[in-house]
Parts: C-alpha cells; sequence; structure tokens
C-alpha cells in the first residue's frame, strides 16, 4: 500500500479525550484540531481533476479541495464522490472511532456526503498494512502434489510468510511470465495475535529447458483488515526452473 506525510502517531490521553494524529477523539466524533493548520486549498477546475497536498483529486469541477497540515481532508461544495490517487507512499485512509486510528480506504474514493467519518492522506506506514512478504528465490517447477510447512520445504514447493495485521483476511495471487494459464491464486488469514502467516504451495508451471535462466514468478498479496478496511497490496517475485 503507498502513503506519506509529516503525520503524528503519538496517541496521548488529554482531557478525557485521544490525540490521534492531530484529532482530538472524545466522543467518538472525530474533529479537526489546531495541528491541522496550516492548511492547502485548491478547486478543481474543468478538468475534473487537481494536485494537492500528497494526491491528486478527481471530482466534480468547483469543489475546493482542503488538505489540513495533518492530512485531514475537507470538501467544499462537494456534489458527489471524489476519488484520489495518492502519491508514492501515501494512501487515503479514513479515521475507525472505534479502533482509534486512521485504516486503509478500498478504492481511494468518498463521498462528499459521509459526514460520518473523517478522511484524510496520510503515510501508508501510518495504517495498519503488510509489512513483509517472502519467498524462496528460486523454486523447481512442475509439481502437481500438495506442499506442506512441516519440517523442510519439499521439492516444487515454494513458502510464502506474510507479515501483515492480526485478524487481516489475504488473497495471493501467482502469476507466470509468458504462462497466463498457469495463474494460481488462494486466500489465507492472519490470526488473532498477528503471527505471521505461512504457507507453502506447488508451483505447477516448468518453463521449458531452452529457457536456462527459468521464469520470472509474480507473487501478488492483498489485504483486508476484518472490518473491511485495506491493508494495503504488497508483491515479491522468484524465479522457476
Amino acid at each position: 500500500m503507498s502513503g506519506k506525510l509529516e503525520w503524528r502517531d503519538a496517541r496521548q490521553v488529554m482531557a478525557g479525550g485521544m490525540l490521534v494524529a492531530g484529532l482530538s477523539v472524545g466522543t467518538g466524533v472525530a474533529h479537526v484540531g489546531a495541528s491541522s493548520q496550516p492548511t492547502a486549498s485548491r478547486t478543481i477546475p474543468r478538468s475534473g481533476h487537481v494536485h494537492e497536498s500528497h494526491g491528486e483529486f478527481f471530482g466534480h469541477p468547483g469543489e475546493t479541495i482542503t488538505v489540513g497540515a495533518n492530512g485531514v481532508i475537507k470538501v467544499r461544495r462537494g456534489t458527489g464522490v471524489v476519488t484520489v490517487n495518492p502519491d508514492r507512499g501515501y494512501v487515503l485512509a479514513r479515521f475507525n472511532p472505534k479502533a482509534g486510528r486512521f485504516e486503509g480506504v478500498k478504492g481511494a474514493s468518498f463521498s462528499t456526503q459521509d459526514y460520518k467519518y473523517t478522511y484524510a492522506l496520510v503515510k501508508a506506514t501510518s495504517v495498519p498494512h503488510i509489512s513483509g512478504v517472502s519467498v524462496e528465490k528460486v523454486v523447481r517447477g512442475g509439481r502437481t502434489m500438495r506442499c506442506t510447512t512441516r519440517g523442510r520445504t519439499p521439492v516444487g514447493c515454494q513458502l510464502l510468510t506474510v507479515s501483515a495485521p492480526a485478524n487481516a483476511s489475504l488473497r495471493v495471487t501467482v502469476s507466470y511470465a509468458g504462462a497466463p494459464k498457469f495463474t494460481q491464486t488462494f486466500k489465507g488469514a492472519v490470526n488473532k495475535y498477528g503471527k505471521p502467516y505461512v504457507t507453502s504451495f506447488p508451483v505447477t508451471y516448468r518453463p521449458s529447458a531452452k529457457l536456462r535462466h527459468g521464469v520470472v514468478v509474480t507473487v501478488t498479496v492483498v489485504a483486508t483488515l476484518a472490518d473491511g478496511a485495506d491493508a494495503g497490496t504488497s508483491t515479491t517475485t522468484f524465479v522457476v526452473k
């Protein structure tokens, strides 16, 4: 997942409320505090999009986008849905009052009529996200039998380890360069303690002997929090021979 911004991740109890990223949260309703100043503001032109702070905003011409120093977004004269294409390292996030934190927004868009939540552009590392994906760098392909994580990894199996937030559900896609019909997909989940998810899957494709250096395989992992929030996407590669 991507995101940027000088975002305060400190959590302090103050006057019966919690200060999170410059937002004062008392009774479950978030509002912008003094740390949202100074702000940057621009009006969407006829082209329907404008870059402000750490992202490109797409909406109706005439809507004014204001982004505070803590990333909190306000839209004046909003009439519909605003979509955000965050700069590299940033994400569109929504404050979850129950969890007391910002969480990634799937689809990177929100309704200007949604007054229940506070939206912000924050660093991707400031929200729950995939923190690591690892695989064996070279694997011999052509295996059709099931794999196991017990003991040594069998020949033709790939050992995948994913570090992600507790209770996150995972969707894994394995794509072989030049061999789309061999694409594999499967699901997994991180336990309630946040222990890394570990699995082993068979590498079914075996490249031609003419391809002495093998074929690059891309593993893409998409994580979703238990409440449906986006926990990011991470990719890694290995070579099958």
